[in-house]
């Protein structure tokens, strides 16, 4: 490696993590209020923001539904929870393919 060669750095991961907590935080913190989230507004836009809200934050549900065993029992922590997971997971695959592809 000669002196005109860049310095090749680590990618950084470290704003990879913060974006994925941050997601899945907000993921989280929406499945708490998805009460408020499933009641359809009547103005277009709002309407269709809340539908794909509740479509984005159906995995944790069904899961904490099925983990409840019946479809009463579904509790949102636990759906919270799960959805936090999947979002930090999916933000962190993300960002870390997205950091790999740019540095090629």
């Amino acid at each position: 490696m000669s002196i005109a060669d860049p310095i090749k750095r680590p990618p950084p991961f470290g704003k990879a993590k913060f974006f994925a907590v941050v997601l899945g935080a907000l993921a989280g913190s929406l499945t708490l209020a998805i009460e408020t989230i499933s009641s359809v507004s009547d103005f277009r836009a709002i309407g269709a923001t809340q539908r794909i809200l509740y479509a984005l934050l159906f995995p944790g549900i069904f899961a904490s539904t099925s983990l409840g065993g019946e479809a009463n029992t579904g509790l949102m922590w636990i759906a919270a929870g799960i959805n936090a997971v999947i979002y930090f997971a999916l933000a962190w695959i993300a960002c870390r393919l997205t950091v790999n592809i740019y540095n090629r």
